[in-house]
């Protein structure tokens, strides 16, 4: 498969999509992907890269397309959002297909998806075949669920509500509106979908389900969605037997093949709601590492400032709700160069959720170093913003280079002790690495216990192994902030003052700052106490910034 990332245009805006192509000159047809919306978008990234592999090998491309206002197209959560701008999206896609001369477009959505190729199709879209996964049948009910999925989340990890608002994403209000495409199809003569997988748990009402059986729609169950949608994203598994059942109805009965030849697909935009902001994607060295990168457009500067998100190691490039795009294109604003990337074998790069949870990995140090050697950048005018896993790679990143500052986000509980699992896990001594992949999967299963554990066995290795990392960090001279959750200061270490091997960074800092965000969870799902995160994100930046912007333009000046 070959996979390419940029961004189509669609009634004035740039939607960021990735065209998956199979290997030759021909193709057979074409698949667009409607995804969901939310926190359900984010395991799906994975999902239909998978599905776009499996085409591929079937001779067929896939376009996935991210809606205005997600992902990393134009628009911004703030806008207000409306579903029909979502339609449009989709049918420009599959306008753009038949453009590049493939006649033969099919489209797959799943949950939310589903609702907006039903609003499509109403509206008179031609498709040669329908997929409908796990289908939304009610905005009320589709909200209640994303709804309880939250709470669920909160209540996984001992958390409490403080009254605020739990959505990751805020809810568009016209999502009631477009669900009523269901009302259309039992009621209207939309064309009817082929294949239909619903949920055992979520069946179809019975009139609609009987009525389309008899009319030749094609139902079965749809195995594995609990597994997908319904745990926390670092447990997600795709579920293989219910995308085989889709590849094979997308891939049968396609006759003929096509040469394709490209309609515009821009790796340069200018975006929208920020005039003043320009955003370039690549595909950078071997590994092909997702590359966004977002700069002024008047004052660009390749010796600007630059601020490198680095996710964690199960939300791809837009960070934990969106917020490195929104935050990289405010930057951008300001004059500072920003970039974000994927990390090689997870998500957009990778298998994650079928090999299981891919983090720690020591391959991931080399994946910043080509990042910031592809950038070009002075690495003390360098900021690291980081969240969760990313922390300890920003951390042992901004050890190597000597960056000018960091600012991690709920880092990792018992940071200290995961230099020396990597660190195994990497050794060429088999039995070595072997003992570190059989350590790291305790320290992911078990973070407190091995927290604790760590307190006692650090006392046993040499005292290279017993430093405090972030103080390590700040005696170098970077300045370095930590913003911490309640989730990771739990009661247990709050009154075992013996065992606070996790909280003593937090609670005794040493050269840097801490801050405790009150409602702050550690996925960062809280709007509220996201939004305060981003204020102190963007507070920090400004102040350590703004004399390296004032160096940069001088020397400008002189040149």
């Amino acid at each position: 498969m070959r996979d390419f990332p940029g961004w189509i245009d669609v009634e004035g805006r740039s939607l960021f999509s990735w065209v998956a192509l199979p290997d030759g000159e021909q193709v057979r047809g074409a698949v667009v992907v409607a995804t969901s919306f939310g926190r359900e978008a984010v395991p799906l990234v994975g999902l239909w890269r998978r599905l776009a592999e499996e085409l591929a090998n079937a001779g067929l491309m896939t376009v996935r397309v991210d809606y205005p206002g997600t992902g990393d197209s134009t628009g911004s959560l703030g806008d207000p959002l409306d579903v029909a701008d979502w339609v449009s999206s989709l049918r420009g896609a599959v306008e753009w297909v038949r453009e590049g001369g493939v006649p033969w477009v099919a489209v797959v959505g799943m949950r939310l998806g589903t609702a907006v190729v039903g609003e499509a199709l109403r509206a008179g879209l031609s498709i040669d075949r329908v997929v409908l996964w796990d289908p939304s049948t009610s905005g009320r009910h589709w909200i209640r669920e994303n709804r309880a999925l939250g709470m669920l989340h909160e209540a996984s990890h001992h958390t409490e509500s403080r009254g605020g608002q739990n959505d990751e994403f805020p809810i568009p209000p016209s999502v009631g509106p477009v669900m009523s495409a269901w009302r259309t199809w039992r009621e209207g003569d939309t064309r009817l979908p082929d294949l239909v997988l619903r949920r055992v748990d979520r069946p179809l009402d019975g009139p609609t389900e009987q009525d389309w059986v008899q009319r030749g729609v094609r139902i079965v169950d749809a195995q594995g969605q609990t597994g997908l949608l319904e745990v926390d994203t670092m447990e997600m598994r795709l579920p293989m037997d219910s995308l085989g059942v889709v590849v094979d109805e997308l891939s049968s009965g396609v006759r003929g093949t096509h040469s394709w030849t490209w309609p515009p697909l821009r790796t340069t935009i200018e975006v929208a709601n920020a005039s003043s902001v320009r955003e370039s994607v690549e595909l950078v060295g071997e590994r092909r590492l997702l590359v966004v990168e977002t700069e002024s457009a008047q004052n660009a500067n390749r010796d600007s400032p630059l601020v490198l998100f680095v996710t964690d190691g199960y939300h791809n490039h837009w960070g934990p709700a969106r917020t490195w795009v929104e935050m990289a294109r405010t930057f951008a604003a300001a004059g500072l160069r920003c970039a974000r990337f994927d990390f090689s074998g997870m998500v957009v790069n990778g298998e994650h959720g079928v090999e299981g949870l891919r983090i720690y990995l020591p391959e991931w140090r080399e994946d910043i170093r080509q990042v910031r050697n592809h950038l070009g950048v002075n690495s003390s005018r360098v900021v690291y913003v980081t969240f969760c896993s990313g922390a300890y790679d920003g951390l042992r990143s901004a050890l190597e280079s000597g960056a000018g500052a960091l600012f991690a986000i709920n880092p990792p509980v018992g940071l200290d002790s995961f230099p020396f699992v990597v660190d195994l896990v990497a050794s060429p001594v088999p039995a070595l690495s072997s003992l570190g992949r059989r350590a790291r999967r305790l320290m992911l299963s078990f973070r407190w216990p091995w927290a604790w554990g760590w307190l006692v066995l650090q006392w046993l290795l040499p005292p290279s192994r017993r430093r405090n990392q972030l103080a390590d960090l700040a005696a170098r001279g970077t300045t370095v902030k930590v913003i911490s959750c309640d989730e990771d200061r739990t009661p247990f270490y709050d009154h075992e003052r013996w065992s606070r091997v996790g909280t003593r960074r937090i609670d005794h800092p040493r050269g840097y700052s801490v801050r405790v965000i009150d409602g702050l969870d550690h996925s960062m799902r809280r709007i509220e106490a996201r939004r305060e995160t981003m204020r102190e994100l963007e507070s920090f930046v400004v102040e350590i910034t703004a004399p390296w912007l004032v160096s940069t333009r001088a020397e400008e000046s002189s040149e």
